[in-house]
């Protein structure tokens, strides 16, 4: 009997885990999203708007055996995982993978695609209308939005 394995969330791990265990066990991937967020690319969207769709990259046809629930889980237990609807994921083994979560315009609130698209728009259209650009914090996504603001609107001052 095949080991029934439910992974919450489509990310970085979730999504490449799913794929590889879907040939030597019945996986269910359980992601509200419709689409993974690739996070590096959309730091970059934000200068770029031309990327974001590449930035955004469905979910369908991810797996080839294992299924893709496309909803929020909302409890665990041993023997499953319960969905926001009530219904239940049976499962031998779950993996709770739900990754990160950023401030928009990097990432969408919930499965709001057409809100993070807009998100992505207004504030690019900030960033092309400003002369001075100030960015708080300097860890891995400030010091590379700062990187990406330099390189596409040079003409930019920083503070």
């Amino acid at each position: 009997m095949s080991k029934r394995i439910a992974i919450i969330g489509g990310g970085y791990i979730g999504a490449p885990l799913a794929q590889a265990l879907e040939r030597s066990a019945d996986v269910t991937l359980i992601e509200p999203r419709s689409h993974f967020v690739h996070a590096p690319a959309m730091i970059r969207a934000v200068v770029d708007p031309a990327l974001l769709d590449r930035a955004l990259i469905p979910y369908d046809g991810l797996l080839e055996k294992g299924r893709r629930i496309c909803a929020r889980a909302t409890g665990i237990d041993a023997n499953g995982v319960t969905l926001e609807d009530g219904q239940r994921v049976e499962a031998d083994w779950i993996i709770v993978a739900t990754g990160s979560s950023n401030a928009m315009p990097f990432k969408p609130e919930g499965a709001d695609f057409a809100g993070l698209r807009a998100d992505n728009q207004r504030i690019h259209a900030q960033l092309k209308a400003a002369k001075t650009i100030g960015i708080v914090g300097a860890g891995a996504v400030g010091t590379e939005l700062a990187g990406e603001i330099a390189s596409a609107m040079p003409d930019k001052q920083s503070r």
